[in-house]
């Protein structure tokens, strides 16, 4: 009897050495295997944003390409436009004329074109008489555009006739000696710019934002997709 007691002692101790080497077993399995799967996601999870940032840099390059096409066509519209409209105070209603019939040519978001003398005073728009008791020389482009830059980005501002934003984008009007005589500026809506960011294909909650070079925000995609 005590030789079997012994025995069945023998065959419990063996067992559950058994099972701690079978536990010892798995659990050397499982640690090797949790460390694979976590290097294998976040190895993915670099792959990912990767390509995310890919992406998103080139949208940011169809972006830009956009915006400079708009800017040069309206740096070219201006460029003819400086060398027809007369800067003499006596040929404003011949102003208004010309600008009016370039204007009803132009894609919609070009809103208004307009010459200033270098006092600020309207000599010439698209919008008429309307916009003769306005004075541009509070402009951010004005000033600029006196200090001798070729093309300017004026800031954001609010319409006051239809309540919408727009950015204006500036030329001076010189003489046949280089004299600046003039500024000559086009305004667009932003809309045109907004329409421009819905992109598709972006990642959800992607936001696509177009800043000047004072880092104010311009457009921004509006429902962040």
């Amino acid at each position: 009897l005590r030789r079997v007691m012994s025995l069945g002692r023998g065959n419990s101790v063996l067992l559950r050495s058994i099972r701690s080497q079978l536990l010892a077993l798995v659990v050397a399995t499982v640690f090797p295997l949790t460390a694979l799967i976590g290097a294998g996601l976040w190895s993915q999870l670099q792959i990912d944003q990767a390509a995310a940032v890919q992406k998103a840099i080139n949208v940011a390059r169809v972006l830009a390409a956009q915006v400079d096409d708009h800017i040069g066509n309206m740096d070219n519209l201006l460029t003819g436009l400086s060398e027809a409209v007369s800067t003499d105070p006596r040929d404003v209603a011949a102003n208004d004329a010309l600008l009016q019939k370039v204007k009803s040519g132009q894609p919609e978001f070009v809103t208004r074109l307009t010459l200033s003398a270098l006092d600020g005073t309207i000599i010439g728009s698209s919008g008429g008489a309307g916009l003769r008791r306005k004075n541009a020389a509070n402009r951010s482009y004005f000033p600029q555009i006196l200090a001798g830059q070729r093309l300017v980005i004026g800031d954001v501002i609010n319409s006051q006739s239809s309540l919408q934003w727009m950015v204006n984008i500036a030329r001076p009007v010189e003489d046949k000696s280089g004299r600046l005589r003039g500024v000559l500026a086009a305004s667009t809506w932003l809309e045109h710019f907004q329409d421009a960011l819905r992109i598709e294909g972006l990642p959800p909650g992607s936001v696509v934002t177009i800043i000047n070079q004072k880092g104010v925000v311009v457009a921004r995609s509006q429902d962040g997709t």
